[in-house]
């Protein structure tokens, strides 16, 4: 480092050089925008009233849980305990719905999620498994 590029010291901040504060100004400014990109991709796309309580009202398991049903409980588990992830749609297997679904900053795919059709069990390889719906309140 050449002697005008050192840092001075000048009561209690540093003094730069004009290159070098305008470098750092730069470097502050992508870090934001990242930051506020990496928000943004975390952000959960149901609407801010909807709540988990407010989504599962309308399941009724004693009758089996139906696609509707299903797609409550599913958003309804995502804005619970989903930070970092989106909830895309459902599949039908044989006895469960198949949540599909993305998690982390990379979006990797939600595997082994499902929905029992008959009591609407949460089997969950993101966060808790519940027995039934209403138990996630």
């Amino acid at each position: 480092m050449s002697p005008n590029q050192t840092l001075q010291r000048t009561g209690t901040r540093c003094a730069r050089p004009a290159a070098e504060r305008c470098r750092w100004a730069s470097m502050n400014v992508l870090g934001a925008g990242v930051a506020l990109l990496v928000l943004a991709g975390c952000t959960p796309p149901i609407a801010q009233s909807e709540t988990p309580a407010s989504l599962l009202r309308s399941v009724v398991a004693s009758d089996g849980i139906n696609r509707a049903e299903a797609e409550s409980i599913a958003e309804a588990y995502f804005l619970k305990h989903v930070g970092c992830g989106v909830y895309t749609g459902l599949a039908s297997g044989p006895d469960s719905w198949i949540v599909k679904g993305k998690h982390g900053f990379a979006g990797d795919p939600i595997k082994g999620f499902l929905i029992d059709k008959q009591s609407g069990a949460i089997r969950s390889p993101v966060g808790p498994s519940y027995v039934r719906p209403e138990a996630m309140l």
